[in-house]
């Protein structure tokens, strides 16, 4: 489909052809080293995406991302793989006004309104409105657009990608082209009287039958080599016997030649030996090297890859998780993460003491399961349809509208107050002598006064009662010195219990970057410059922040705890530094990316612009290098957690880069 799309395009050597892939589709079709062989004079630019976008605009947005400042300044044109055309689109947007830019478009004689549709300025080709499934008129868009330049086209996405999806359910490019109307800029529309859509299975049947009557003619001779040698001396009868064993060697091209003769087939002269390249084969034991060779051959190739394949059941929308997690998402919506009590403990208090005005930031827990008989306890959540920020930043595609609503979010969750809770942490219910304000919780967790899910009495009373701070705290708030005691005393754990891990990272020096770190980690716990807040996150890296359908924020896998004590209560400067740590590059590393020069502008635009201005506003006091340095303080003490070899030396590149620019 894409070569037929490719092929009949006029295409010159100076263009650039950007193709966006699904990675699952490119890993398994290899579909750019495929277009290189193909088409070996083209300049071509194929942008792999690991997640599934909100539509084109999105799509659009983050191949606009990868290209350069030169490459963006350029006229462009977006085109649908799944539409053919057969007169020169190409042409008539090279012929289109400097600073005009186009939609291409059809007569629909169609009763469904299953396009996009354009209405002109009476009298003109100029286009004044656009509507995505609204037939305003006749002229319905066949997918292709052009715009005056990329820098411009990226500038709407922007915008369209900061706003709810609404009612369309996806980002259309017909909203960035409405947009981009509104705010003054000239489109004319282009008819297109030669195409063919190929985007459903029918309608692909429909052009290929096309193709076999001789309506259409591929622009291309493919020849196919049919492998018969072979496939009919491994042909065997029900006896076992070889049916060709008695035609000898010197006589089988006569013999193919009359049997294909009898079908019908056109057949050239045979050929020996290997076809020649951009030949398609044939035959009774081939496997497709541009597909997934262990689907091809069905067998494992690397034993690594065995006990992965068996052991990952976690959808692509997560990022991977820790090796004492696991995660499983079921057909109904939900996901189960199983893991060690210590692990689960303070997460399932964070879940059981939301108050009302933060629930829309969570999942809701279904239950809580901690049967003998099951290796680890687990908690049932229900999944946000959405995709993690991890995903959205190593693609490209945070952009400073997205990232201002996660750090709002976030401060929504600073704000929040406490609810009353009894002697064993149930919610709704006062201190010791003061009217009970709600029901007891030994039966389940409770949320407003509602059981939410259900939990066995042993895992109540082991998480809910013995590690709870004491009934003063929780009214007057935890003392200084526990808020920010585990910071000091972690890092320097690490590092006395790993020191083999810390070796041998080249042009770092380990020691003396770890002396400032704790340094200034003591500094900070002894001049207590921690913000308190009631609640606190406790890790919202952006592999734990989603952006859900609608475009909202959501978060997983809060802490609950300081160290061995469960609670809400933390530093907020924390959780600013586990943003800036995403800033810094700590998602292109667990998601095996580089950072290109546009990911580091995309980076550092997000942290001047967006990052620091909201701490100045919305946390008034703090210091910007607090904050840095317990984001060094992250990426150093999480290398022994992490048995990658690359990702603990990016991480450690990434600590001492923190270091060198705060410190001093």
């Amino acid at each position: 489909m894409l070569f037929w799309l490719l092929d009949n395009l006029k295409l010159k050597p100076e263009d650039t052809l950007w193709v966006g892939v699904q990675q699952e589709l490119e890993g398994e079709y290899a579909i750019a080293a495929r277009l290189r062989k193909e088409y070996p004079s083209l300049d071509i630019r194929v942008v792999s995406i690991d997640f599934q976008t909100r539509g084109a605009a999105e799509t659009l947005f983050i191949m606009l991302q990868h290209m350069s400042s030169a490459e963006i300044r350029r006229k462009s044109i977006s085109l649908d793989c799944d539409t053919i055309y057969f007169s020169d689109v190409l042409g008539s947007f090279r012929a289109c006004a400097s600073g005009c830019g186009s939609s291409f478009y059809f007569e629909d004689e169609g009763d469904k309104p299953i396009f996009s549709y354009i209405e002109f300025e009476p009298s003109t080709d100029k286009i004044v409105y656009i509507r995505e499934k609204e037939a305003i008129s006749r002229h319905a868009n066949t997918g292709a657009y052009a715009f005056p330049c990329g820098d411009r086209l990226r500038m709407a996405c922007r915008e369209v990608l900061d706003n709810p999806v609404g009612k369309a359910g996806e980002f259309y490019t017909s909203s960035i082209i409405e947009r981009m109307i509104q705010a003054g800029q000239k489109f004319v529309g282009i008819h297109v009287p030669d195409f063919f859509c190929v985007g459903t299975p029918a309608q692909l049947r429909s052009f290929l039958g096309l193709v076999q009557k001789g309506g259409v003619v591929p622009r291309r001779k493919t020849r196919v080599f049919f492998d018969l040698d072979r496939s009919l001396r491994m042909a065997r009868s029900a006896t076992g016997a070889d049916p060709t064993a008695s035609v000898r060697s010197g006589d089988l091209d006569k013999h193919l030649l009359m049997k294909t003769r009898n079908t019908g087939t056109s057949l050239e002269d045979p050929v020996s030996g290997q076809p020649a390249a951009g030949d398609i084969t044939i035959g009774g034991r081939t496997g497709n090297a541009h597909q997934d060779m262990q689907e091809e051959i069905g067998r494992c190739l690397k034993e690594s890859e065995i006990e992965e394949a068996v052991s990952s059941c976690c959808a692509q929308d997560f990022v991977r998780p820790r090796s004492f997690n696991r995660i499983t998402c079921s057909e109904d919506n939900l996901v189960t993460k199983s893991a060690p009590l210590e692990y689960l403990r303070g997460e399932l208090h964070f879940y059981r003491s939301i108050p009302p005005e933060l629930v829309h930031l969570f999942p809701t827990l279904v239950k809580v399961n901690d049967d003998p008989a099951l290796a680890m306890p687990s908690m049932t959540i229900t999944k946000i349809d959405g995709v993690s920020f991890s995903h959205l930043v190593t693609n490209h595609c945070v952009t400073r509208g997205r990232c201002s609503k996660l750090l709002r979010s976030l401060r929504e969750i600073h704000e929040a107050k406490k609810i009353p809770r009894g002697p064993h942490g149930e919610v709704g219910t006062s201190g010791p002598g003061e009217e009970n304000n709600g029901p007891s919780s030994k039966d389940g967790i409770y949320y407003d006064g509602v059981v939410i899910a259900p939990c066995s009495e042993p895992l109540h009373r082991e998480i809910f009662t013995e590690r709870l701070p004491s009934q003063q705290n929780q009214r007057q708030g935890l003392p200084a010195s526990t808020i920010c005691a585990n910071l000091h005393k972690k890092v320097l754990r690490r590092l006395g219990q790993n020191e083999a891990v810390y070796t041998g990272f080249e042009g770092i020096d380990v020691p003396g970057m770890s002396r400032i770190i704790l340094s200034y980690l003591r500094s900070y716990q002894e001049g207590a410059r921690f913000r308190r807040a009631d609640f606190v996150h406790g890790d919202p890296v952006f592999s734990n922040c989603l952006q859900n359908k609608e475009g909202d924020v959501a978060f997983v896998d809060m802490r609950g705890a300081l160290g061995d004590l469960l609670c809400t209560e933390g530093d907020t400067n924390y959780d600013l530094a586990k943003v800036y740590q995403s800033l810094c590059g700590y998602d292109f590393i667990i998601m095996d990316k580089d950072v290109d020069p546009n990911a580091v502008e995309m980076l550092r635009d997000l942290e001047q612009n967006v990052f620091w201005p909201f701490v100045r506003e919305n946390y008034a006091g703090t210091k910007p290098e607090d904050i840095a340095m317990l984001a060094a303080s992250h990426f150093l003490s999480m290398v022994p957690l992490h048995e990658n070899r690359g990702h603990q030396a990016r991480f450690m590149r990434a600590c001492n880069d923190i270091v060198t620019k705060w410190s001093s």
